[in-house]
């Protein structure tokens, strides 16, 4: 796992895009992020340990907190993932009986709590080809199942099935994106597992899709078959180096904890 080490925000940018971590000027990191590169922070803050998978984006203003988030997630501007709860069974809801409140260090008068508030730390899991539409919020705790949309201004207080469509404060399912069998025959296929570099399929018709990622991964055993056959034989075949379809992910690149700078 590599670890990015910087003396000054400007170097540090540069050594994450080096590393496939978009940043913007205004980012925020609070804890740690690790993630499979290319991935794209826009100005959002990052509290707690989290993760982001290969291609996945978050637009401006947002806040991702004890996340782990899949692949080729789309999210929205002022998007909060896990934002930290609060206490209101205490007698304050205020985070000073529990945690240290930074901005207020310089006031001695202001009351240090000692007490431990265990319910600010429950993980979040976003999956993979998840849509979140601007200004949304999904509590802590929740899952959002692969395939998801989550439409604009909607605030996720449970679990959302895969390939679902929820709107609405709170979050209801108002359909799914395709038939039953095309969702679960899309999940089987784990395609965001593959490598889809150099190659031209019909990402506009899902079926179709399928079908063609089917044929390859038969051609692919069948020349794999072939090759070792010939080679037990005695003689090697020169044939081109064949189309590979499930990739090995990239490295995990882990931010360092910039509170401890």
């Amino acid at each position: 796992m590599t670890k990015l080490s910087f003396s000054s925000y400007a170097n540090f940018q540069k050594a994450a895009v080096d590393k496939g971590l978009i940043l913007a000027a205004d980012m925020k990191i609070s804890g740690s992020i690790t993630y499979e590169p290319p991935v794209r922070l826009s100005g959002s803050s990052v509290l707690g340990a989290c993760h982001m998978g290969m291609g996945s984006y978050i637009g401006p203003g947002g806040l991702i907190k004890n996340a782990t988030i899949g692949r080729y997630c789309a999210i929205g501007e002022r998007v909060q993932i896990g934002p930290p709860n609060h206490p209101t069974e205490w007698v304050s809801c205020h985070p000073f009986q529990y945690s240290r409140v930074g901005y207020f260090d310089s006031y001695d008068y202001m009351p240090k709590g000692n007490k431990r508030y265990l319910n600010n730390s429950n993980r979040t899991i976003i999956g993979n080809d998840v849509w979140i539409g601007t200004n949304v919020v999904i509590i802590q705790g929740v899952t959002v199942g692969t395939g998801a949309v989550i439409g604009a201004n909607s605030v996720v207080t449970k679990n959302v099935e895969p390939y679902s469509i929820v709107v609405g404060a709170p979050a209801i399912a108002k359909k799914r994106r395709f038939p039953d069998d095309l969702c679960e025959s899309l999940l089987a296929s784990e395609w965001w597992e593959k490598d889809f570099r150099d190659r031209d399929l019909s990402y506009d018709d899902p079926r179709k899709f399928l079908e063609e990622l089917m044929m390859e991964e038969i051609s692919q055993i069948q020349l794999a078959k072939h090759t070792a056959s010939s080679t037990a034989s005695g003689w090697e075949l020169r044939l081109r180096k064949p189309v590979v379809i499930v990739s090995e992910p990239p490295e995990p690149v882990q931010l360092p904890d910039q509170s401890a700078e």
